[in-house]
């Protein structure tokens, strides 16, 4: 893919690239590529500056993302990269408030179901967790491990059968867990 979108030198191409690297776990090597797309593109969308944000993120160079929201003009992108923040820095009660209104705009989006679920859970909420778990596995069951997160949630609470059938469907949609995905926290 790399060699392609070096061959193309595209936005589109790198953007690819970098969406490959994250998948992959190579968090440093997906912004190296998104920078390439920003750098190739006459005038960066959104969505390629929220991406390189979110890597930020996930790099846990927080200060560099927050610096970066100037640059996006769109609200909902920068309502979940702020709730994205506040969740790595503790504040998990601003966070489910903007992925919540993130959530009602932006409604098919999986990740910030996800995100809503990880901050409900760490204030206490397991059934707007559950709920928010349950809407992201319904809507795909491939993207994420939200099925086994489900399974973990029902299995403190005493749920057996329902352990039994969110760990089935993860199996089923996303396979036995491998490398870094093996390593989940023992908590959403």
């Amino acid at each position: 893919t790399e060699r392609w979108a070096s061959e193309a030198e595209d936005a589109t191409s790198w953007r690819q690239a970098a969406t490959l690297r994250r998948r992959t776990g190579d968090i440093p090597g997906a912004l190296e590529a998104i920078g390439k797309a920003i750098s190739l593109s006459p005038t960066p969308e959104d969505e390629l500056r929220f991406f390189e944000a979110e890597l930020l993120i996930e790099l846990g160079r927080l200060d560099e993302a927050e610096a970066k929201l100037e640059s996006i003009a769109g609200q909902l992108y920068r309502d979940v990269l702020t709730g994205r923040l506040a969740q790595e820095r503790g504040d998990m009660k601003t966070a489910l408030e903007l992925y919540a209104k993130a959530s009602i705009e932006w409604p098919q989006n999986y990740g910030v179901r996800v995100l809503a679920a990880r901050a409900a859970f760490a204030l206490g909420d397991t059934e707007r967790a559950k709920s928010d778990l349950q809407e992201a596995t319904r809507q795909a069951p491939k993207e994420t491990d939200a099925a086994l997160w489900l399974a973990r949630i029902y299995f403190s609470e005493g749920n057996f059968g329902q352990t039994v059938a969110y760990a089935r469907r993860q199996l089923s949609e996303r396979g036995p867990l491998e490398g870094e995905r093996a390593e989940l926290p023992t908590k959403i």
